[in-house]
């Protein structure tokens, strides 16, 4: 196993500059802080700013938002959404948080086929299950203003497969937990105890690799829909 180094490092730019005829570089600068740039923390929006901006940016991207401050609003709009795009079956985390929102509950109201990711099942058997869903519901750890993004923290009980599967996508995510860059989430991190994965959400899965066409859904759910508490 190869320990990188900073002399690995000069030695591996000393052998590039010289095979390009160029100058050997200096030495690389260091960066003693984590997070945005100095210049972006010099603005602090309010809590109310950031959620305009996010949703503005999310919709953008054709994402559906809802704010709504009552629990009770919870069925309701979700029950519109499943109506919309006739839904007849869906998967969710067993997380704590989606429990706290009555989301599993909510599924069965609103009579959904309902799946909750068990990390102790088969896990190919699983992964099958989301790929043959209509709706994922998972809970979004944190918002960004200025991307209109999602940011999705995973362990065994919260699978990616979950958002990433499913041809459509609802996020729960709370008004409080929308930050104003995606450089502000690395500073919230515990990193003495990392998620197996972070996935950032922008919208729907979008490509247009062939001729330029655009295409939603290919790589990732086709639709997205954020339900904001607040």
């Amino acid at each position: 196993m190869i320990t990188y180094t900073d002399s690995n490092e000069e030695h591996f730019l000393e052998k590039l500059a010289s095979k390009l005829g160029r100058p050997t570089p200096g030495k690389i600068p260091t960066r003693h802080i984590s997070g945005p740039p100095d210049f972006w923390t010099k603005t602090q929006p309010s809590q109310d700013e950031l959620l305009q901006q996010f949703i503005a940016n999310a919709e953008r991207l054709t994402v559906k938002c809802q704010l709504i401050s009552n629990k009770n609003d919870i069925q309701s709009t979700i029950g519109g959404w499943i109506s919309e795009i006739k839904a007849k079956s869906i998967i969710c985390w067993d997380s704590p948080e989606l429990k706290q929102a009555s989301i599993p509950d909510i599924c069965q109201n609103l009579g959904l086929n309902l799946t909750l990711w068990n990390h102790q099942a088969d896990r190919r058997e699983m992964i099958r299950q989301c790929a043959n869903v209509d709706v994922g519901i998972t809970w979004a750890d944190y918002g960004v203003a200025n991307t209109g993004s999602m940011a999705i923290l995973s362990n065994p009980v919260q699978s990616r497969a979950v958002s990433l599967l499913p041809p459509v996508h609802i996020a729960i995510l709370k008004r409080e937990t929308i930050l104003p860059h995606m450089g502000d989430i690395f500073t919230k991190l515990d990193y003495t105890d990392l998620p197996s994965s972070l996935t950032f959400i922008t919208g729907p899965s979008r490509t247009s690799d062939i001729e330029m066409d655009l295409a939603l859904g290919v790589h990732g759910p086709a639709k997205v829909f954020i339900l904001i508490l607040g």
